[in-house]
């Protein structure tokens, strides 16, 4: 979400601010430039980037969300799905 957007979320909602404790004393949007400038290399290191507006409800949050995770999950299945087949080919019981 770009900055401004994230700022006008904020300032929008009272309580949405006093939940945010880094930006009760100062300019918000002046901290949250701050801050995320000083997470940007962390935030670039994620694997998976979801992207909201301004508008999107919770409900639309939580569904990109869940559907960029499933995305990734089967892009990158867990090892142990791997070992469970290698175990199966091998004649061993994988146990549940």
């Amino acid at each position: 979400m770009p900055m401004e957007e994230l700022s006008q979320r904020l300032m929008s909602d009272e309580k949405e601010m006093w939940k945010r404790p880094l930006l009760k004393n100062s300019d918000p949007k002046v901290k949250l430039e701050e801050i995320f400038e000083k997470r940007k290399e962390m935030y670039e290191q994620a694997d998976v980037c979801v992207k909201i507006g301004l508008n999107d409800s919770v409900d639309e949050v939580v569904l990109s969300t869940t559907l960029k995770l499933k995305e990734f999950i089967e892009a990158n299945p867990p090892k142990w799905q791997e070992w469970k087949e290698d175990a199966k080919v091998a004649g061993i019981q994988w146990l549940q």
